[in-house]
């Protein structure tokens, strides 16, 4: 009997230590203005950030900007999946009471979901690069998670998506020649209101930005308090899109 005991204590022990050797520590965690984070250190000593929630200064925003980096740690993406012994723990979950709008200026290296599919529901995610065109607009969307449709034709999938996916109808340019990004600096998407989030100032070596205006020859800037954007442009497939009437919005820039 007691050799039995001896015998299954021996196996408890060895499969604890099998277990803690197939179970992935947490990560550092650290918090920087409005976001909570974590940092994977590889062994050549480079680190990676993962999104994993909001700051109370965060929670209270209602729009947000995805960083490329944070506290000068590129960031991979939102979240990030601890294994264990016989499944993986998804770190990072999202609390977005407050925030409507959620700018992708770049596309994460790593995951978007864990974290931000389940719970930037009904948020307008925008986003600005090759990914995201349709000719020469860009996509915005509205994420609404856990609402699939297969459906066998592109025109009945429009219809019942009709209002999860638009057009931005704002956009801002560089205004001058070889400028980043084909001259796009930001996008948004607005339905004939004032135009709430300013994007942070675009930088040029050897310039000073004076604002935005709604002229490449810069003479009327635009008024945040009043001035108002058209309507939302939702995405039909079926249309053309030469009679696109958004709103540009131009750079004036000073010699530094």
């Amino acid at each position: 009997m007691k050799m039995k005991k001896a015998i299954c204590a021996v196996l408890a022990a060895l499969m604890l230590g099998v277990c803690s050797g197939c179970t992935q520590p947490y990560y550092p965690e650290y918090e920087s203005g409005y976001y909570r984070y974590a940092v994977k250190t590889d062994e050549d000593g480079s680190k990676e950030a993962y999104l994993i929630g909001f700051t109370k200064l965060g929670e209270q925003q209602t729009e947000m900007v995805y960083p490329e980096e944070i506290d000068g740690i590129p960031v991979w993406g939102f979240g990030y999946e601890r294994k264990l012994f016989f499944a993986y723990d998804l770190v990072g979950w999202y609390n977005t009471a407050n925030v409507e709008k959620f700018f992708f200026p770049t596309t994460p290296k790593g995951r978007v979901n864990g974290g931000l599919a389940l719970s930037l529901n009904h948020i307008t995610t925008i986003y600005w690069n090759e990914n995201f065109k349709r000719g020469d607009k860009f996509y915005t969307q509205v994420m609404s998670y856990g609402y699939n449709v297969y459906v066998s034709e592109m025109k009945q999938y429009d219809d019942l998506n009709k209002d999860r996916h638009r057009i931005a109808n704002v956009t801002y340019l560089y205004n001058y020649e070889n400028s980043p990004n084909g001259g796009y600096y930001w996008v948004d998407d607005y339905n004939q209101s004032v135009i709430t989030y300013i994007p942070p100032k675009p930088e040029r070596e050897g310039y000073v930005f004076e604002g935005w205006y709604k002229e490449a020859e810069c003479v009327t800037a635009w008024n945040f308090e009043e001035d108002k954007t058209g309507e939302l442009i939702k995405i039909d497939y079926a249309e053309q899109y030469d009679s696109y009437e958004g709103i540009c919005l131009y750079a004036k820039w000073a010699v530094g």
